[in-house]
């Protein structure tokens, strides 16, 4: 058994190699297979200190919020398939959202919404649980709430990205707006284990290559 953090001796010495993290397998395959996975891993972790880093050094950074208030929310967080807290996250992961509110009037019926948006600002994908067709019910003041969104794929291209998220009634926060969070949380969405590929939207593209189609008159 050969043990090391050196790519090219594993790749010159091994036919197989296991990538363990935290005493855990977390990969077994071919060396090219594996160090591929094992360099997106670090890229994913240096990307995420970075983000943590930002929010740590500007604690209750000035956002753009507004409404009645009448509800609140509390915390926006981006979860990874483990239920586990990240900024940054390959391309095609799946992830959630999840949103605590806190409500402070009677409300017959919420609404809870997110957009996500590129770095400079235009909008990549936004929903809401009205949308989505979610079961409403009576909300009474002094309660705490949580609402999470499933992402099962998170189909972005490589790049930052914020996530705005609103309180509302009806379908749209323009309708009785409790509190609009703009740049609640901002992450990175790095490559994963895919080709090459530039924009914000990550489609699932494959090609037949070049072919001949047959000789003309």
């Amino acid at each position: 058994m050969f043990v090391s953090h050196d790519p090219v001796a594993v790749r010159t010495l091994c036919e197989r190699a296991l990538l363990l993290d935290r005493g855990m397998l977390a990969k077994d395959g071919a060396p090219d297979q594996v160090l591929e996975y094992y360099n997106a891993a670090i890229a994913q972790r240096e990307a995420e200190y970075q983000i943590r880093s930002v929010e740590a050094a500007t604690p209750g950074q000035p956002r753009t919020r507004s409404g009645d208030q009448k509800a609140t929310i509390e915390s926006v967080d981006l979860v990874d398939t483990w239920g586990a807290s990240v900024r940054a996250l390959p391309s095609n992961a799946s992830a959630g959202i999840r949103v605590k509110l806190a409500v402070h009037a009677p409300l017959d019926a919420l609404t809870v919404g997110f957009v996500i948006r590129d770095r400079v600002g235009n909008d990549a994908f936004g929903t809401n649980t009205f949308h989505l067709e979610a079961d409403v019910a009576p909300l009474l003041p002094g309660g705490t709430y949580e609402c999470e969104f499933a992402i099962g794929t998170l189909a972005l291209g490589q790049g930052h990205y914020s996530i705005a998220v609103a309180l509302h009634e009806s379908d749209s926060h323009l309708v009785r707006n409790h509190d609009w969070w703009d740049q609640a949380l901002v992450f990175q969405v790095i490559r994963g284990a895919e080709p090459y590929r530039i924009g914000i939207a990550n489609l699932p593209v494959s090609t037949t290559g070049i072919r001949s189609a047959g000789s003309g008159n």
